[in-house]
């Protein structure tokens, strides 16, 4: 039986094709292992949620810009059957199962739920299929510091108010890591490898990229085959 609920990790990691380099000429294996290490932990924390998780990585996008790419592919999985999306990005080293928990528990209760992130932006947006109008979400502000308050605009004009999560920091530049850093806790997956003086060695060298999914997620060249997910829908 289908559930009602599912998650959508909207992505653009490659794992065998450089899509965007976030530290040109320098600094490609530890951006690769970024890069991995928070796919990786989007996964895990997507499957201890318990929630169905549907992976739709940029090969299966279509669109000219990130608002028709992203309202597409959540089109796609409203006609497959949900009637509620837990959407997120890969670049937020804080996101937890919890979140994702209370995000499918509001919108069960019909409430509409985002995840703000420090720079404006939103790491998570949980939304239901009566909240959806395709061409409005796809011309929101996707690429700048209003994105949050241009969806919590969006929701009041489909009669819904907004649920908040808590604000979390996601990684768009070398500031970011940086502050990241110092602000996990011990133990933390994106502590574990490392070490503050090899951030600050990197950090002139990184630089901003364009828009994506909720931020800007990091992608390179990775010899390991993507991971098999369970639960993932084929996507047309």
């Amino acid at each position: 039986m289908l559930k009602k609920t599912a998650i959508l990790l909207f992505s653009d990691y490659q794992p065998e094709q450089a899509s965007k380099v976030f530290a040109p000429g320098k600094g490609h294996q530890l951006n690769a292992r970024i890069a991995e290490d928070m796919f990786q932990h989007t996964l895990q924390v997507a499957q201890e949620s318990g929630l169905p998780l549907i992976w739709i990585g940029s090969h299966q996008q279509t669109g000219s810009t990130f608002g028709q790419r992203f309202a597409q592919a959540i089109e796609q999985l409203f006609a497959q059957g949900y009637e509620h999306l837990i959407t997120i990005g890969d670049d937020c080293p804080e996101l937890d199962a919890k979140d994702l928990q209370a995000a499918a528990y509001h919108l069960e209760k019909g409430t509409p739920t985002l995840g703000p992130a420090r720079d404006g932006g939103v790491y998570l947006i949980g939304l239901s299929r009566k909240h959806f109008q395709k061409d409005s979400f796809a011309n929101l502000a996707w690429c700048g510091r209003d994105t949050s308050q241009s969806l919590n605009h969006y929701f009041l004009s489909q009669g819904a108010l907004v649920n908040y999560l808590s604000l979390k920091r996601d990684v768009d530049r070398a500031w970011d890591l940086l502050t990241i850093y110092k602000e996990l806790p011990r133990g933390h997956f994106f502590r574990k490898w490392i070490t503050l003086g090899r951030i600050l060695l990197e950090f002139l060298s990184l630089r901003y990229l364009s828009c994506s999914p909720y931020s800007i997620p990091l992608s390179l060249p990775i010899t390991r085959p993507p991971p098999k997910l369970s639960g993932r829908l084929p996507i047309a």
